[in-house]
């Protein structure tokens, strides 16, 4: 492990003013757009694909913060048996109509990509106004899409102004085209309280 030089992000925002704050959220977007692509050698652009067999999460093994049993990890080739994971962890009073509807409303279809999963301001290491480094990569891996956004909700951060730059990290179509996957998500965290 390398020593990163900076200060956490959770210790110097509340001094940001509010062009540094804009400025780190657009460099967090440039970030995760990175992520989700590379350059090869001869400059051609490719997104970013599991390598064949791996499945998704690492190794795939996925984890989520919200559930007990995730330290173990649940062992998912795609995305239909993620959505497997997340259903397991109901409880075994969810009446059968209630799991029926909940997995009727996961979609299996979304292009999976790296994903951190714990984007908060204690996660990020920051030298001035800029990102110096994404930390605490325990939950990342290869997911579905739509995952950075909803776990990005759901991140726990002492900073309640944090999610208020969300519209300039995530591209603007996702709050759109990922409202359905953050309600069933939603409704998951409410009945497995």
């Amino acid at each position: 492990m390398d020593y990163i030089e900076g200060d956490c992000l959770e210790d110097v925002w509340p001094d940001m003013s509010p062009e540094q704050k804009k400025g780190i959220a657009l460099e967090l977007k440039e970030i995760l757009i990175r992520m989700r692509k590379y350059v090869s050698e001869d400059g051609e652009e490719w997104d970013i694909e599991p390598p064949e067999g791996v499945g998704i999460g690492v190794h795939g093994l996925v984890r989520d913060l919200r559930r007990h049993d995730s330290k173990t990890g649940f062992h998912c080739e795609d995305e239909a048996t993620f959505n497997e994971f997340l259903l397991a962890g109901l409880p075994k009073s969810t009446p059968s109509d209630k799991r029926e509807q909940l997995a009727n409303g996961l979609r299996s279809d979304h292009r999976i990509c790296f994903t951190h999963a714990d984007l908060s301001t204690r996660n990020i290491i920051v030298k001035g106004d800029k990102i110096q480094a994404l930390l605490d990569w325990e939950y990342g891996g290869w997911y579905p899409e739509y995952w950075e956004y909803v776990k990005f909700l759901y991140s726990h951060d002492k900073h309640k102004d944090w999610k208020n730059y969300m519209h300039l990290i995530f591209p603007e179509n996702y709050a759109k085209d990922y409202e359905h996957e953050l309600t069933v998500y939603q409704e998951l965290w409410r009945l497995q309280g």
